[in-house]
């Protein structure tokens, strides 16, 4: 996945095109290919707004966590959503009480891998709109929810 991520961001970083034809990213669906932009996407925005990222795509068992990024004190654990258009609903409202639940789970799991147990924890979403032609829309929502 890893290897993946970079080299999407050597073809964007360059003004490419995106490597929908390219052969190896054939196998990708357009949902997963859409959820990478978007992904790329919330790590530029959350670099230009000053934040450090720590980690992304960080795995204990089957959670994840999109991205974990730190300014200051603060460090944030990041949900990135990403729609084409609204017709299922905001992308924010697809981070259910469930999804929730699984997002505490694995960053409770990465603040004790990392011994990080005193840290200030913050679970923001990002909402990602790539509606064709149109630029995309990031929207960082802070605090999105709390436990």
């Amino acid at each position: 996945m890893f290897d993946r991520l970079k080299t999407i961001v050597s073809w964007l970083t360059l003004g490419r095109v995106w490597p929908d034809s390219h052969p190896r990213y054939a196998h990708m669906l357009p949902k997963d290919q859409l959820a990478v932009r978007g992904e790329l996407l919330a790590e530029k925005e959350l670099k230009r707004a000053g934040y450090s990222i720590v980690a992304k795509g960080w795995r204990w068992h089957r959670f994840e966590i999109d991205l974990i990024a730190r300014k200051g004190d603060v460090l944030a654990v990041v949900e990135v959503k990403t729609r084409r258009d609204d017709s299922f609903g905001a992308p924010q409202e697809a981070v259910s009480r469930w999804k929730q639940r699984r997002i505490v789970t694995a960053t409770r799991a990465y603040l004790q891998k990392e011994h990080l147990e005193d840290c200030i924890v913050r679970f923001d979403i990002m909402a990602i709109h790539i509606p064709g032609e149109e630029p995309p829309r990031v929207e960082h929502i802070k605090n999105a929810f709390q436990y």
